[in-house]
């Protein structure tokens, strides 16, 4: 009830929440970081599913709309490999970079950092991202 409530709130900074990932979950960070009033500061999209719905999140008019008025920064990464693999071209994954950077256009005050992971696939990915994403996010004076 409202005692729970009262705890949660000591515990969680709300003027700093985040959202990480991966795949299908990447792709959900990257609508929530489309949304004017989404409640999140920090986003991590792991390998997102840029290409699902027609590649909407690259096309006109949401290439150019406003980001989360919140938002602080945004950390978009992928696996090497995800490049080459058909599934995850059929997906999108590969444009994750021009997803990375269309973001950095909309909104010039957003950190917004890119990284591939060479060597790493769909599967190998997200061990080594989650901990780069929350180094990236969370680091010591962010």
């Amino acid at each position: 009830g409202a005692r729970g409530i009262v705890v949660l709130e000591d515990l969680v900074d709300v003027d700093n929440l985040g959202i990480l990932g991966h795949s299908a979950g990447g792709t959900f960070v990257s609508y929530a970081l489309c949304q004017q009033h989404s409640p999140f500061h920090r986003y991590a999209a792991i390998s997102p599913g840029v290409g699902m719905s027609g590649s909407w999140l690259l096309r006109e008019p949401q290439a150019s709309a406003p980001l989360a008025k919140a938002a602080r920064q945004a950390y978009f990464c992928l696996g090497g490999d995800e490049k080459t693999n058909l599934f995850n071209q059929i997906a999108g994954i590969p444009e994750t970079e021009a997803l990375s950077q269309q973001v950095r256009k909309q909104q010039p005050d957003l950190k917004v950092e890119f990284t591939c992971f060479d060597g790493e696939t769909h599967s190998t990915i997200y061990a080594p991202a989650v901990a780069a994403a929350l180094r990236s996010l969370y680091a010591t004076g962010t």
